[in-house]
């Protein structure tokens, strides 16, 4: 029997919530991938961006931010994976 490794996109924010305008940490953790294409939301800044990171961000509306990626694997497998994040009004 030959098993095959199946590839896994994901990835992860270094705190679970955070203030406006204040930086979260967002890494891969994923199995390697040809190519990975991020969607952090029109609240934030950077809006995008392609790579491994690890990505600061940061979000500029208080709520529920929602952070799309796009994986590539070989043999042209594409894995969307969305995560959120919650965006309070207090500092």
């Amino acid at each position: 029997m030959i098993l095959q490794e199946v590839d896994e996109a994901s990835f992860t924010f270094n705190k679970i919530e955070g203030c406006i305008d204040e930086g979260v940490l967002i890494s891969y953790t994923g199995t390697t991938a040809n190519s990975l294409a991020w969607d952090f939301g029109p609240n934030s800044f950077p809006a995008t961006a392609i790579g491994l990171g690890p990505h600061t961000v940061r979000f500029g509306e208080a709520g529920i931010q929602e952070v799309n990626l796009v994986a590539n694997f070989d043999g042209m497998v594409a894995k969307l994976v969305t995560l959120y994040h919650f965006v309070s009004a207090m500092n």
